[in-house]
């Protein structure tokens, strides 16, 4: 497969970049090196001059700051030092195309689909993606975000109204599911009944019945070149509501 763009991009579900201690701190720790995820990571990167992490929301400063320096840490504590980290929000957008393309590696974070692209859009980011030669990983929404087309499905109460199918950057050609084992999805607020959504049965499986979905557990990656797309663990393909595990 010969894709248009010159970026190697990961895209990943989640991985462990913190655990949190009894007062709900967040501690960084050391990225397991779960289906070569940072074995490869690192043979891909040939320098380690800057590391840019982009907001998914770009307006809450804080959170933003205390984010990306959790995720700056872990990546210290892997062995990948960088000499420059930066994170990207309002703050600094009027410097994006340089910050991006001076990058070595670039986090596309995760937190809400259409917040996180709406970001994008103002950044201009597909367009300095195509002059982009580094490491891109995608987490979750910043995964969903680099496909063709994103199922925003809700997670809770206040999402139901998301308008169903939104663009995405258009470097993958599939649906992507993240957190699912092809069997379930871990609904984040089932024990705030307020906010309880049955997101696998109400919506997943439901629109598989329109479109394929790619269920891409948590440690599972796709990686994606010029040249070649390859996964990495167990995925799962869910169609017209029955699901089908890929190795």
């Amino acid at each position: 497969m010969k894709n248009n763009f010159k970026f190697t991009a990961f895209l990943t579900s989640w991985f462990c970049t913190y655990i949190k201690d009894e007062e709900g701190n967040k501690i960084p720790v050391k990225i397991e090196d779960e289906n070569k995820f940072v074995t490869n990571l690192k043979k891909l990167l040939l320098r380690k001059q800057q590391v840019l992490y982009v907001a998914n929301d770009p307006t809450r400063f804080e959170e933003n700051d205390s984010r990306a320096e959790t995720f700056f840490a872990s990546l210290r504590l892997t062995g990948l030092k960088f000499k420059n980290c930066i994170l990207l929000d309002n703050r600094n957008k009027d410097k994006a195309r340089k910050l991006i393309l001076n990058s070595d590696l670039i986090i596309f974070c995760g937190g809400k689909v259409d917040c996180q692209m709406n970001f994008f859009k103002k950044l201009h980011l597909k367009k300095i993606l195509k002059d982009y030669f580094g490491v891109i990983v995608g987490i979750s929404a910043g995964t969903m975000n680099m496909c063709h087309s994103v199922y925003n499905f809700p997670e809770e109460k206040d999402e139901l109204g998301n308008k169903p199918i939104t663009k995405g950057l258009g470097f993958y050609d599939e649906f992507i599911v993240p957190h699912c084992d092809g069997f379930s999805y871990p609904n984040f607020f089932a024990d705030e009944p307020e906010k309880f959504v049955d997101t696998f049965k109400d919506y997943i499986i439901p629109f598989s019945y329109k479109h394929d979905l790619i269920a891409l557990p948590n440690s599972s990656y796709i990686m994606l070149s010029k040249d070649k797309v390859t996964t990495y663990g167990d995925y799962y393909i869910i169609r017209k509501g029955k699901t089908y595990k890929k190795i």
